[in-house]
C-alpha cells in the first residue's frame, strides 16, 4: 500500500476480517517523533505519536486534559481509506491471533509480510525515549477520559498482550492503521 501523502509504502496483511498495516505508521505530523530523534529509527520502526496527533487532532482539541469523544471510525494520521484502530478492532485482532494469552507471541513470530510486531519503544511522561527493542506500545482511537487513552501493550519477552491498557495522552506510541468493517 502506498501512502499518496508522502509516497511511503507499507506492507499490509489480512487478519480475521480486517486489513492491517504490517508496519508502524511513519507519516510525519505535529507531535510525532523518531525514536531518539533519529531518522534511522523512523526507517526501522515508524514514528511515535502523542495521542492527539495519532487521532489527527491538535493538543488543544484532544490532548492531555481535553476529552475528545471521537466518533468512529477515526482516520487520524492514517492514509485516506484507513483508520486508527479502535478498541473493537484490536479486540478482533487479538481474538484472531488466538487470544490475549498468546497474541503477543503469535504476532511477534509472524512470517515475513504478516503483522510482525516492531518493538519501537516509546516516549515517556518525561519526554525520554525508552524501551527500544523491548516494547511495542500501539495507540487505539479510544480514550478513557481527558487524561488517558487506550493502547495495546506488547513486550518482547512475553507471549501475552496487555489490552486494553491506558496511558497519558502525552506519551509517544506507535500507530498501526486498519481498514474493513467496524
Amino acid at each position: 500500500m502506498t501512502d499518496e501523502r508522502d509516497g511511503q509504502t507499507y506492507k499490509i496483511v489480512k487478519i480475521g476480517h480486517l486489513w492491517w498495516f504490517a508496519q508502524n505508521l511513519n507519516y510525519e505530523t505535529v507531535d510525532s517523533h523518531c525514536y531518539n530523534d533519529s531518522a534511522e529509527y523512523c526507517a526501522k520502526y515508524g514514528r511515535l505519536y502523542k495521542w492527539a496527533a495519532a487521532v489527527g487532532k491538535s493538543e488543544d482539541e484532544c490532548g492531555y486534559r481535553h476529552e475528545c469523544n471521537l466518533t468512529l471510525p477515526v482516520q487520524g494520521a492514517c492514509p485516506p481509506g484507513w483508520r486508527v484502530p479502535s478498541n473493537y478492532d484490536w479486540n478482533d485482532l487479538i481474538v484472531a491471533a488466538g487470544g490475549d494469552e498468546i497474541a503477543g507471541e503469535v504476532l511477534r513470530e509472524s512470517k515475513e509480510g504478516d503483522f510482525a510486531l516492531l518493538y519501537a519503544g516509546r516516549i515517556n511522561f518525561a519526554g525520554e525515549f525508552v524501551q527500544e527493542g523491548r516494547s511495542a506500545c500501539i495507540w487505539t482511537s479510544s480514550e478513557t477520559d481527558e487524561y488517558d487513552a487506550y493502547y495495546a501493550d506488547f513486550y518482547y519477552s512475553y507471549s501475552k498482550v496487555i489490552f486494553p491498557n491506558d496511558a497519558e495522552k502525552y506519551d509517544g506510541y506507535s500507530v498501526r492503521c486498519v481498514k474493513g468493517e467496524l
